[in-house]
């Protein structure tokens, strides 16, 4: 066997060559608990060659949750703290609409998550075994190899008096393997779309936590002396999902008290009962959010600018300190809106499908914008 290790710290590379062997059952369990294969390679020559690589890694790296989980030799002591243990029991359903849906989970341990974070989930007990229990499927040949692994962005973040719980609002798939699996789930229960949530702990529906990830910053408050934040937040369908958990962290340091914010979002979507009914109980459901029972902020203005192909009706109003401006048609590229809202002016950050990000930036550019500070964020996980 050869084997090259690169360093992208250091530009080095280490080659090895050796004779492999694959041990199986008692012998592989002796060297690493819990795994019935292992391969070994008895080194039998090495080169090092120093500065090989003209590339460097900038600022520090961490272990990408895509990764296969870390199995530890039998001499190993696991780390204390890890996400390895962390499973997530599947205890509410909700359906929105024909495709929308938002599974809500508690995890075995509190686990911090800041607003706009994913979390990357391993869904291959529920899918292999759990789910043929519960619903009536088949898989074919092109599932076989699939990880079961998947990204979602959190709605509803963990938060100080529910440190276990959390949700995630998706769109099933077409042509897709978990999504619509859960989304099958989701209907079971609820088959008459109610839309109301429905209490599936006993269903036994669990996942693991590989890892939660994005690193955009979250916006930290500014007084009023030092101009407030302004914010544009731009999304494209199911983009809306790291904001609403922004939406929730933003109102709840309004209701502290904490900063000035003036918040400009622009919505494109073709469900926009749906899309906007999420927005205001992000504005509500938050327990610590206490202005006037949210019926007041003085210190957060919100604007909602919502384009959609059809009209609509909203159920409920919206407080008092949010307005809704309402467009027919798509978001155009000519930058007339974002010249309107002062977008120069405001802290841009854009999710959704790449051509809806693509256009978005295009009308950004139009209106003077420089795309360099713009956050961007699409379904590339």
């Amino acid at each position: 066997a050869g084997i090259v290790f690169p360093s992208f710290s250091t530009g080095s590379i280490l080659y090895l060559t050796g004779k492999a062997e694959n041990l199986y059952g008692a012998s592989a369990r002796a060297i690493m608990p819990n795994m019935n294969i292992v391969s070994t390679i008895c080194v039998t020559g090495f080169s090092f060659v120093e500065n090989a690589i003209p590339l460097r890694e900038t600022g520090p790296s961490e272990r990408s949750p895509y990764s296969p989980p870390v199995c530890y030799l039998a001499e190993e002591k696991p780390p204390s703290v890890s996400f390895a243990d962390i499973t997530l029991n599947l205890i509410k359903t909700r359906v929105l609409d024909d495709t929308l849906m938002t599974l809500t989970f508690e995890s075995s341990r509190p686990v911090e998550i800041n607003a706009s974070q994913n979390c990357v989930l391993e869904l291959s007990e529920f899918l292999r075994k759990r789910s043929h229990v519960l619903l009536d499927w088949e898989e074919d040949e092109s599932t076989v190899n699939d990880d079961c692994v998947r990204t979602w962005t959190v709605s509803t973040p963990p938060a100080p008096d529910t440190p276990c719980t959390l949700s995630l609002t998706m769109r099933a798939i077409k042509g897709g393997l978990i999504t619509p699996i859960l989304y099958q789930l989701a209907r079971s229960v609820d088959p008459q779309l109610t839309g109301e949530e429905i209490d599936v702990a006993g269903l036994k529906v669990c996942a693991r936590l590989r890892g939660v990830g994005g690193d955009l910053p979250v916006p930290e408050p500014l007084a009023a002396c030092d101009g407030g934040r302004r914010l544009l937040w731009i999304a494209g369908g199911i983009g809306i999902t790291p904001f609403l958990s922004l939406t929730r962290h933003v109102t709840n340091l309004a209701a502290r008290g904490f900063g000035i914010w003036d918040v400009t979002l622009v919505l494109a979507t073709r469900e926009p009962e749906v899309m906007l009914g999420l927005i205001q109980e992000a504005f509500v459901n938050k327990p610590s959010c206490k202005i006037d029972g949210c019926q007041s902020a003085p210190s957060l203005t919100f604007s909602i600018h919502v384009y959609s192909p059809r009209p609509f009706k909203l159920l409920e109003p919206f407080p008092p300190f949010v307005s809704l401006i309402l467009h027919e048609g798509r978001l155009d590229d000519s930058g007339a809106l974002f010249g309107n809202v002062d977008a120069k002016g405001r802290e841009s950050h854009i999710c959704g499908p790449l051509p809806f990000v693509l256009n978005a930036m295009k009308s950004l550019r139009a209106a003077g914008v420089d795309l360099e500070r713009v956050k961007r964020e699409r379904f590339t996980y």
